[in-house]
This record gives structure tokens, C-alpha cells and sequence, in this order.
């Protein structure tokens, strides 16, 4: 588990550069950073959670189709874990 935080870290990092960047040029790209928990693909057969439910793939992917499509900038699954304040 603590490769998979630490590359979420990296990439959430990563991205966020790269939105400043695409804005700050005026290029009309738009980034959206996604951070699942653990989707049920098979890469993590036998993980349980008595909190976090594991996602479904085909759900999963058409929240992440619906974030781009709203120009969203981050997308945190399940809703559980996205942060109360965007302080």
C-alpha cells in the first residue's frame, strides 16, 4: 500500500504543476487528476476494507468519463475520502 500513496502523491503533485502550467499558457488543455482506491481489476485480489468499499471497474471508469466531460480538475473515489472543505 505505501508504493500505490506514494504514487498517487507523485502524480497528484505532477498534475497539479501541469494544470498550472496548461492555465498559465492559456492552452484550453484541461488535467484531471484521478485517485481511486482499489478497484476490483484482479491486481488486488483478497484486499478487504470494513470502511472503503472496492470499486467496480465499469462504474469507475464512467465517473471518470463524467469528470472529464464536466471539465472537472480532481476526481477522489469513493466519495468517502474527497475532502469536506476545498480550502
Amino acid at each position: 500500500m505505501a508504493s500505490d500513496c506514494a504514487g498517487k502523491w507523485a502524480l497528484t503533485g505532477w498534475s497539479d504543476s501541469l494544470r498550472l502550467e496548461m492555465e498559465r499558457d492559456e492552452t484550453g488543455v484541461n488535467v484531471l487528476t484521478v485517485s481511486p482506491y482499489y478497484i476490483d481489476t484482479g491486481m488486488f485480489e483478497g484486499v478487504r476494507s470494513p470502511i472503503l468499499p472496492i470499486l467496480e471497474p465499469q462504474k469507475t471508469a464512467s465517473r471518470i468519463v463524467r469528470a472529464i466531460d464536466k471539465g472537472t480538475d480532481r476526481l477522489r473515489m469513493p466519495w468517502i475520502v474527497e475532502p469536506a472543505c476545498h480550502c
